[in-house]
């Protein structure tokens, strides 16, 4: 399941993609919600621009994952 993530045109605030499925894959993403523990602990503190952008390499990560099955 990949989550809808924010584009970044959108007003508003970025929701968390987080989907209450906290585990790291070989690569260090989380499988739930595709982003890196970097990415995971910089949320709080990152800004609207930065969390639609960490929103879009979380979904392209799990597109990637979907697409190698």
């Amino acid at each position: 399941q990949v989550p809808s993530s924010a584009p970044a045109s959108r007003s508003g605030p970025v929701e968390s993609p987080c989907i209450r499925v906290c585990r790291l894959n070989p690569e260090g993403a989380c499988t739930g919600c595709g982003r890196t523990l970097d990415e995971i602990s910089d949320w709080s503190l990152a800004s609207e621009a930065e969390r639609a952008r960490i929103c879009e390499r979380a979904a392209q990560r799990l597109r990637s994952v979907d697409n190698s099955r």
